[in-house]
């Protein structure tokens, strides 16, 4: 049942015994559809309703209304969990790879550094530094390691 004012979201529960068929309204347009039509002779009564069956209708209606609401936070949380692991999934393989990296940078430097320990200890010839620049110059001084 809707309300005789077209928008009204109010529940009908008044019944007018008009001459249209089927005049319902709610009590706030009640006065006023008395008045915007006085010829027809309005005579509202108020419905003998069962209050259970509207209300239940009326609870039927908004969990529907929320229950869809509902399934659609689920999918959206779904989704956006799905792409929050995708994106952890790539930080991890990334991060994996960098790993990986660092080990092989470490492999070949303590290769570097166990080659040029190697070459030391083969080596027994002294490295001496030396001033390139003439004593004259003493706060320009240039120092080179040259092996004797």
């Amino acid at each position: 049942m809707e309300c005789w004012k077209e928008g009204c979201i109010n529940k009908v529960k008044v019944l007018c015994k008009c001459v249209e068929p089927a005049c319902y309204s709610c009590k706030v347009h009640m006065y006023k559809h008395g008045e915007a039509d006085s010829i027809g002779g309005h005579n509202f009564e108020y419905l003998e309703l069962k209050p259970n069956q509207i209300y239940k209708e009326a609870l039927i209606e908004e969990l529907n209304k929320l229950s869809k609401e509902l399934l659609d936070i689920k999918e959206n949380l779904i989704k956006e969990t799905h792409m929050k692991i995708q994106e952890l999934k790539l930080l991890l393989i990334k991060a994996l790879e960098n790993i990986e990296k660092i080990r092989i940078n470490q492999a070949d430097l303590i290769r570097k550094i166990n080659s040029v320990k190697n070459y030391q200890n083969k080596s027994k010839s002294t490295w001496k530094a030396i001033n390139l620049r003439s004593r004259q110059c003493p706060k320009k001084v240039e120092w080179v390691w040259v092996q004797f």
